[in-house]
Parts: structure tokens; sequence; C-alpha cells
């Protein structure tokens, strides 16, 4: 996919995030030349994925005071789901409109780079 065919197709979108964010983080793999979670990742859950159970990272998320860290127990650390996961990588989560990411292509160059 080229990136003039990638802004074309995902700068008409205007439906949810939910109905579409797994084909449009499909195509930036297939601009970026990089596997898709399911090509790298053929069991589905072991190191790249869709849908992620995860527990937010205290020490990214914790409020900091002098001489200590705020945090909860690990019982009561906030769970979730991250949209795209990749192991030792990165947590990414769409929010809003696909066309919010779309904007901002430059950024995935970055992340691809890196894992």
């Amino acid at each position: 996919m080229t990136p003039a065919e990638f802004k074309r197709k995902w700068a008409r979108y205007s439906g949810k995030e939910t109905a579409a964010y797994q084909e449009h983080f499909n195509d930036l793999c297939a601009l970026l030349d990089q596997p898709t979670p399911a090509t790298a990742d053929p069991t589905g859950s072991e190191s790249f994925c869709f849908q992620k159970r995860v527990v937010k990272d205290v020490g990214l998320f914790a409020l900091q005071e002098p001489d200590r860290i705020a945090e909860k127990p690990e019982a009561e650390r906030e769970r979730g789901f991250a949209d795209v996961w990749k192991k030792s990588c990165f947590a990414w989560e769409y929010k809003d409109k696909i066309k919010i990411w779309t904007q901002h292509i430059n950024n995935c160059f970055a992340i691809a780079n890196r894992c």
C-alpha cells in the first residue's frame, strides 16, 4: 500500500473506530512493510495481537510525591484491553475516529522502526 492509497482510503472514513481499527492497523502494517499481527503471531495471543488484556503500568501512571509513589495494590490496578499489542514493544489504543490516526502517520514510522 502506498501513502497515497492509505490517505485516500482512510481520509473518507467517518465510522466508529471499533468498526475498522483492525483493518486500519493492518493497512498501516502494509504501508510500513511490516507483518500484521496475525502473520507475525499465528497463535493470536503470544506476542502480537488485537484486543490484548492488559494492566496499566503504575510506573507510567502513578502519581509521584516526594519520597513516595502512590500506587494501588495489584488487585486494584486498572485493567482493560489494548486495541493492538506487541510484546515488549507497544500497546496501541485507538480513540475516536480513525481519521485522527491517519493525520499522524509519521508517528507510525517511528514505532515500526523501534520494533
